[in-house]
């Protein structure tokens, strides 16, 4: 049990790291929280549907796109500071953090998406078990096609733009009102923010629900710690291999099955109803 609870603390540190560290030289201050609604299907054989809510942070030259839960992990991971130094392995209050953070909200996406004006280029951060990852797109674009259909989303007049992406074909309403050109996820582009948008089959719909100015002042950069680098295409490969082969690679963090032909057989089930990702093409 102790060696579960380590591999668990050590997971977390590691994912909320990329969240906490940057570089104070391109520290960009934010100037608009745009919180969206993501509803959408794991399972493109299941009407069953799932519920996230993400947060697009916006500077001058940077934004920022994240689950809202790994910010409430991030401000758990706060209060894990004592006089200005980490919680180490055996401090006595390493497992009341632990159980804290555990019973925190768990985000359903890992991912941080940033976007950056000049150079224009996407770069995301994610993480595979306890390894974090980077993957840029440095020339990555949408062939929006702008249509004459407007209509009123969330209080904004907003304009109907198709557009196809990794696979799937969506429907996006902009509004001019908010002169960003930038949405959830890695969408962006139109003369306007991005109020809503949707695939055909209706198996991801992002929609905002709040738009606030800071009350404080904040800002948001690329994260500073080391990452390793690779590219789009081999980290969707990366990742798919480890949820296959979670199993088989438990063991190095100190956890056994008593049945490992039962547990992969749950985890190839599971793993069924978990087919249908935002990105069906990379």
């Amino acid at each position: 049990m102790n060696k579960l609870i380590f591999f668990c603390a050590c997971l977390l540190w590691t994912i909320n790291g990329l969240g906490q560290t940057s570089s104070n030289q391109s520290e960009q201050l934010v100037t608009l929280t745009c919180t969206y609604r993501l509803i959408f299907r794991p399972d493109s054989n299941s009407a069953n549907q799932s519920v996230e809510k993400m947060v697009l942070l916006v500077s001058k030259n940077l934004t920022e796109f994240k689950s809202y839960n790994i910010s409430v992990r991030d401000s758990l991971k706060k209060a894990a500071i004592v006089k200005g130094n980490e919680i180490g392995v055996n401090d006595p209050n390493l497992g009341q953090v632990i159980s804290n953070m555990l019973k925190g909200p768990k985000p359903k996406f890992d991912y941080i998406v940033y976007k950056t004006l000049n150079p224009k280029k996407c770069i995301v951060y994610d993480n595979i078990l306890l390894d974090n990852y980077k993957y840029e797109e440095d020339k990555y674009s949408f062939d929006w096609k702008l249509i004459d259909t407007t209509s009123i989303i969330a209080g904004y007049e907003c304009q109907k733009a198709i557009t196809n992406f990794a696979g799937r074909r969506y429907t996006a309403w902009f509004t001019r009102k908010i002169p960003i050109n930038d949405g959830p996820y890695k969408f962006s582009g139109l003369p306007g923010l991005i109020i809503k948008i949707s695939d055909m089959t209706n198996s991801y719909n992002f929609e905002l629900i709040g738009l606030t100015k800071p009350t404080k002042i904040f800002f948001i950069s690329l994260p500073a710690e080391p990452v390793l680098t690779t590219t789009k295409g081999a980290f969707f490969r990366a990742a798919r291999a480890a949820r296959e082969n979670a199993v088989n690679s438990a063991p190095q963090f100190g956890i056994t099955f008593k049945n490992p032909e039962a547990a992969q057989q749950q985890l190839t089930e599971r793993l069924k109803h978990a087919n249908n990702p935002l990105e069906l093409k990379y």
